[in-house]
């Protein structure tokens, strides 16, 4: 057994009871290299350590290449005002938790929630993470990268965990599924959700969607459904400049799905542009049930 099958085997086998089979909800056990439930429906922990219980899995536009340009644009600290905002919600949130138990649902590479565990630990405050992504690039460089987390690959609309394990689902810039998060989340949890505001990265969107319709973004439906099914306890804006430098224009383009909807000649502008600068516009949602 390889070191990082055996440090995550361990993790498994100390936390197996919170976990359930997302295609039949049976009680999960651990043996040898796999997670195997009662009906026999099995999922083997990867050589580099993560688990894929997506049973029908296909491949997306969340490529190796897509997480590798993440993880460049992460490193500048481009989100770094934001998961300093969050983890100061968090410990006025559950100041009187000794163990905090996070879920990231569409994790990524595991960057936020990684850096969130350090800032915790260094206040004082013990953290177990799991980070979930429908993306096997996304658990594939969690893995190799933090080793100190469980890291899977499943759907979020068939979270492979019991009732009521965590105190904090983190939902950063990806799809919800609310009541699934309201299923796993302790009765006194948070849901912190993360969207995008009309300015966000507004510099590609000038050139991206130029008098279209898209260039007028608004969040409002995406905050009327947080609103809808969970308790809004905080909404907090968060706006600030980042130095992006010469060379990691193409790095931001890659990672963002912004420039997925446009057309050839507009990327090639966008490319070409003499942007070093970019804006970080976000609403940070807290709820609860």
């Amino acid at each position: 057994m390889s070191k990082n099958i055996l440090q995550n085997y361990n993790m498994f086998n100390q936390n197996i009871d919170g976990f359930r089979c997302p295609i039949c909800h049976s009680d999960i056990a651990i043996s040898n290299h796999s997670l195997i439930c009662s009906n026999n429906h099995t999922y083997d922990i990867s050589k580099q350590g993560y688990v894929n219980l997506l049973a029908n899995y296909r491949p997306s536009k969340y490529d190796k290449h897509l997480f590798a340009s993440r993880r460049i644009i992460n490193e500048l600290g481009f989100f770094d005002p934001l998961i300093s905002q969050i983890v100061l919600i968090i410990e006025d949130k559950l100041s009187d938790k000794s163990l905090i138990r996070i879920l990231d649902a569409g994790c990524g590479e595991g960057y936020h929630l990684v850096k969130m565990q350090e800032s915790l630990k260094e206040n004082g405050a013990s953290v177990w993470g799991v980070g979930l992504d429908i993306s096997k690039e996304a658990a594939l460089k969690a893995s190799k990268n933090y080793k100190n987390n469980i890291w899977l690959v499943a759907d979020i609309a068939k979270l492979p965990f019991k009732a009521g394990q965590f105190d904090i689902i983190l939902n950063i810039l990806s799809p919800a599924n609310y009541q699934e998060f309201s299923r796993v989340l302790l009765n006194k949890g948070i849901i912190i959700k993360v969207v995008p505001n009309q300015d966000y990265l507004m510099e590609f969107r000038k050139i991206l969607y130029d008098k279209t319709a898209q260039n007028d973004y608004s969040n409002f439906k995406t905050i009327e459904l947080f609103e809808n099914n969970l308790k809004l306890i905080e909404a907090k804006n968060i706006k600030y400049p980042v130095s992006i430098g010469e060379n990691n224009l193409e790095h931001l383009v890659c990672m963002t799905p912004l420039s997925w909807g446009t057309n050839e000649a507009n990327l090639a502008k966008l490319l070409k542009a003499d942007i070093n600068e970019v804006t970080v516009d976000l609403t940070i949602l807290v709820g609860g049930k």
